[in-house]
């Protein structure tokens, strides 16, 4: 009888710890599964990237950022700009060592700071991947809405440095 009670109690104490590891969590956690609710109050806030990539090895990339996140700093604005005219600096093409990137053009355009970027990859290799590096090149951006179009797919999510993983509802629905 005693060890049913104690597996009781241990199983008890168990599903009890589960249950309020599952409500607890990192202070994060919820910003991160809601923020479909959320998204569209600070959306013109934040970084964007689209990126089309087309099935002859041709990458397109468009980033911008609000510039009135430099109105005080234009010493910061203008390390931002240098940083915008290397690629690499806002995504790269892993396992592609064959790619040409042409000459960004960064400005400013509609309150936002733009950079467009064109990268060849051969004419007959498909890129199958593109990771977005913007948000350890630049620390004032908190979040970046990713827009990406192939020829066999399409995603769209954001990166918070909140979040440990890509958000991928954006939307209520």
């Amino acid at each position: 009888m005693t060890s049913f009670l104690q597996t009781y109690r241990v199983g008890g104490l168990l599903v009890a710890s589960l249950a309020l590891a599952a409500c607890g969590g990192r202070e994060g956690d919820d910003y991160c599964l809601n923020h479909y609710l959320t998204h569209s109050d600070h959306q013109a806030g934040i970084a964007t990237l689209f990126v089309d990539v087309s099935d002859h090895g041709t990458m397109t990339a468009s980033f911008a950022y609000p510039a009135e996140s430099f109105v005080n700093e234009s010493e910061r604005r203008n390390e931002l700009i240098e940083a915008l005219s290397d690629p690499q600096h806002v995504y790269s093409i892993p396992d592609r060592d064959d790619c040409n990137h042409l000459d960004p053009a960064v400005s400013d355009r509609d309150g936002n700071l733009v950079a467009e970027y064109e990268s060849q990859c051969g004419q007959v290799a498909e890129i199958k991947r593109v990771t977005v590096t913007i948000l350890e090149s630049v620390a004032e951006i908190e979040e970046v809405e990713v827009t990406i179009n192939t020829p066999a797919t399409s995603k769209h999510f954001a990166i918070s440095r909140q979040c440990s993983a890509p958000i991928f509802r954006l939307k209520r629905h």
